[in-house]
């Protein structure tokens, strides 16, 4: 099946039961209790709203385009609160909606994938769910202000064009970005309970731009050869405080800083805990924590627990934060001043 340009056309693959709890008005499969599906229900999440049942761009032999596809996902992510994505390559158009891409602007939403990372044991991502633009601008994805709680997991999120050169479905790197991120945000969004899990962005500008949180948590996350930085974390008018929790985050061979935190209101900010993290060879430094906003502006509370920084260029951390409370835990500097980036 594809993702047409009015909604999903499902035909999905595999054993799903008699009872696909179709809604044909909006073609997606519906299917808002278990009980919509009979035995072999496992290979699609029985408790979300849509299913989009494959990729939708040429490594599936298909012709839509990147402005069809992404009006088909906007089409079904504004209409259902939780909608699963299953393996494939997902062409979408960062240019549109004026350089936001894909705009996820309702409170309590799910997008999940399959996962970031090849699966049974096949090279490729089109062996993952692979969401890809070919724009040297603009966001894939971009959270609104009516997004403040929200889930995203188990995909990909890359910028350039398909091939097949190496022998399987691939995104080979345009040459340059100038802006736009896997994940940005607008407006003066607040993160409250925000979830990021299992997710690789690579080639975009900056990775994944995140929102000031009251509370969140952002696990199991590569960003990798961005032109820009690969975690940045952007304050906004009325919030400089970023306590999302991280585990297991790494960020690596980008061309700015692995992780960036910018305070740049006059506020007191405070960051959340980090624990496991890592960066490798980045071109303008590992860790930067940053007060810019002058006057009171602060950067306080970061608890760096069991982190590495290796080969970054520059510093491997740089508190530069006028605040109090920030500590270092325990882990591994080492090769500092050294790294490139991508």
């Amino acid at each position: 099946g594809h993702i047409t340009a009015s909604g999903l056309q499902t035909t999905p693959t595999g054993s799903i039961g008699s009872s696909l709890c179709l809604d044909t008005s909006n073609n997606v499969i519906k299917n808002a209790s278990a009980n919509c599906f009979g035995t072999g229900g496992s290979s699609i999440n029985p408790f979300v709203d849509a299913v989009a049942t494959c990729g939708v761009d040429n490594a599936h032999g298909t012709t839509l385009t990147a402005s069809a596809n992404t009006t088909a996902i906007q089409n079904c992510i504004s209409t259902y609160t939780s909608v699963a994505f299953r393996k494939g390559l997902y062409l979408v158009d960062c240019s549109a909606n004026a350089g936001l891409g894909i705009i996820i602007n309702t409170n309590n939403v799910a997008i999940t994938g399959i996962g970031s990372a090849a699966h049974n044991g096949q090279v490729g991502e089109d062996n993952s769910t692979t969401f890809y633009c070919n724009n040297s601008t603009g966001n894939i994805f971009t959270r609104g202000t009516s997004s403040e709680t929200i889930w995203i997991s188990g995909m990909v999120l890359d910028r350039g064009t398909y091939t097949t050169g190496g022998g399987f479905p691939a995104i080979a790197a345009i040459g340059s970005v100038t802006s736009g991120a896997g994940i940005g945000y607008t407006g003066n969004l607040i993160d409250i309970l925000g979830t990021y899990k299992d997710i690789m962005v690579q080639n975009q500008f900056n990775g994944i731009v995140f929102p000031p949180s009251s509370y969140g948590n952002i696990e199991g996350i590569v960003a990798q050869n961005n032109f820009g930085d690969g975690i940045l974390f952007q304050s906004h008018a009325t919030l400089g405080s970023f306590q999302q929790n991280l585990v297991n985050v790494l960020s690596q061979a980008n061309n700015g800083y692995g992780f960036h935190v910018v305070n740049a209101t006059t506020q007191y900010g405070t960051v959340g805990q980090w624990m496991g993290t890592g960066t490798f060879a980045n071109g303008a430094g590992g860790y930067y924590f940053q007060a810019s906003g002058g006057g009171s502006s602060s950067v306080n509370d970061v608890r760096l627990s069991n982190i590495n920084s290796s080969g970054d260029n520059n510093s491997c951390i740089n508190f530069n934060t006028n605040g109090e409370h920030n500590q270092l835990i325990g882990g591994l500097l080492e090769g500092c001043g050294t790294g490139s980036g991508a």
